[in-house]
């Protein structure tokens, strides 16, 4: 709201074939995009189908995650930044506050399609592609001490017909039932899935709920408005539903 800026994950292609990504920053200026800024780029991209999420946390930092560019090896790789999560600084700079002077947060990921932080205990959750047809949620604590570095505290396996598109937790009061829900985008599975969390232990799933399955085809983005609208991305369009409670 103060700055106005706005980062996006962009995919190009150099001269010589490569194909990577890059992170712009954009200033919001009367509803157009303007003085774009090269936050990072010459990332390594996966050829058929790149995936990368980023997210902005309430301290100001930015949490992105790239794949693996189709390699696992890569993935495993300290020195490269596929299939990593990284934190930063806005200018895209490493904070002080990182282990090892290193931007690195978590690893390793084939896939990510989404990150948010859960409403109340703030622990951030990663949606990745791991196989074709399988994707899992993680859930990366930060770890304790001045020294910032995300430590995985659970995983769980995503059901097989539900290939994980985008995530965002509904922190809302318009729907009270929803409220601290994660909600699960499958443009695949056609469908959004609700994701119930234990408030007692809020890194464990106790159940889920399958939505809107095959009434506006594959769902490919989700989001939650400030009035506690849910917002759905389709290959064609984008919708907008609301609580009659």
């Amino acid at each position: 709201d103060r700055t106005h800026f706005v980062y996006t994950v962009f995919t190009s292609s150099s001269g010589g074939g490569a194909r990577t990504f890059g992170i712009a920053r954009f200033r919001e200026v009367s509803n157009t995009l303007a003085d774009r800024v090269i936050v990072r780029d010459q990332i390594a991209r996966a050829s058929s189908a790149p995936s990368a999420s980023l997210r902005v946390a309430a301290d100001g930092k930015l949490f992105v995650a790239f794949d693996d560019a189709d390699s696992t090896r890569l993935a495993e790789d300290l020195s490269s930044a596929n299939g990593k999560m990284f934190r930063l600084n806005p200018d895209g700079t490493t904070p002080d506050d990182q282990a090892g002077g290193s931007p690195l947060f978590s690893y390793a990921y084939r896939s990510p399609h989404g990150l948010d932080w859960h409403p109340t205990s703030q622990v951030l959750w990663i949606a990745d592609r791991d196989r074709p047809n399988w994707s899992r949620l993680s859930v990366v604590a930060m770890g304790e001490g001045r020294q910032k570095r995300g430590v995985t505290r659970a995983a769980y396996r995503l059901p097989q017909d539900t290939p994980v598109s985008s995530i965002a937790f509904y922190r809302a009061d318009a729907s009270p039932a929803l409220r601290n829900n994660l909600l699960l985008a499958s443009e695949e599975g056609r469908h959004l899935l609700r994701v119930l969390i234990d408030p007692q232990e809020p890194s464990r799933i106790v159940a889920t709920e399958r939505l809107l399955q095959d009434v506006i085809g594959g769902v490919r983005a989700v989001a939650v408005g400030p009035d506690g609208s849910i917002y759905l991305g389709t290959a064609r369009a984008i919708g907008r539903l609301r609580s009659e409670e």
